[in-house]
This record gives structure tokens, C-alpha cells and sequence, in this order.
């Protein structure tokens, strides 16, 4: 993740300043990218954040193959070092998202057929 980022939400959570907490969750769930869904995902899971957690674990599921695909494999191997737990609920989430994507691709092109 970005590091002062990072950084502020650890103070944020420290100091217990809820406002700033949820600005540097939001900033950071906006800013996701195939570059940063594994690090933040990460460290939403180490330090508690599921709101955090949860939206780089969305992102990562929507743009795994672009993550996996991604010239720097830091993310991957951040990943790979993690509980088994959270490399399975990514998996998980990833078929999730590929089925889903599936299903509303053949539903369109069935709607398609029919007109």
C-alpha cells in the first residue's frame, strides 16, 4: 500500500480519530489498482480493516487476471506469503467474480438473440 497512507491510517486508528480513519479507507478503496488490491488487501486482513479488506478483495477478484498478468509481481508474492485463509477467500472471490461476469455476458447475448 501507500506507505504514508498507510501510515496515517495506523495514527488515525491509534489516535482514535474516526473521521480520518474512514477518509484514509475511502482513499485507499478509491484509489485501488492491479498494483495495490494485494498490498492493501493485505493489510486490511493483518490489521483488522475489513472495510479496507473487503474492497481490495472485490477489486482483486474483478481484475485477477490483470493482477496476475502485471509486469511487477510483488502483489503475488505479498499474496503467496499469507494464511492460506486469505489466498482461498481471493480465490473464492475470483471465481465469484468470473462466474458472475460469465452468467451477465450469456444473459446480454441471449437478450441479444431474442430481439
Amino acid at each position: 500500500p501507500h506507505v504514508l497512507l498507510a501510515h496515517l491510517l495506523h495514527a488515525a486508528t491509534y489516535f482514535g480519530l474516526p473521521a480520518l480513519h474512514a477518509a484514509c479507507i475511502q482513499c485507499a478503496a478509491v484509489h485501488l489498482s492491479t498494483t495495490t488490491a494485494l498490498p492493501w488487501l493485505v493489510y486490511g486482513h493483518q490489521h483488522g480493516e475489513q472495510q479496507l479488506k473487503q474492497a481490495a478483495l472485490q477489486y482483486a477478484a474483478e481484475h485477477y487476471d490483470d493482477i496476475e498478468a502485471e509486469d511487477d509481481p510483488t502483489g503475488m508474492r505479498l499474496l503467496e506469503q499469507q494464511p492460506g485463509d486469505l489466498v482461498l477467500e481471493v480465490t473464492r472471490a475470483a471465481r465469484a467474480a468470473l462466474k458472475a461476469a460469465t452468467e451477465a455476458k450469456a444473459g446480454a447475448d441471449h437478450k441479444r438473440q431474442r430481439s
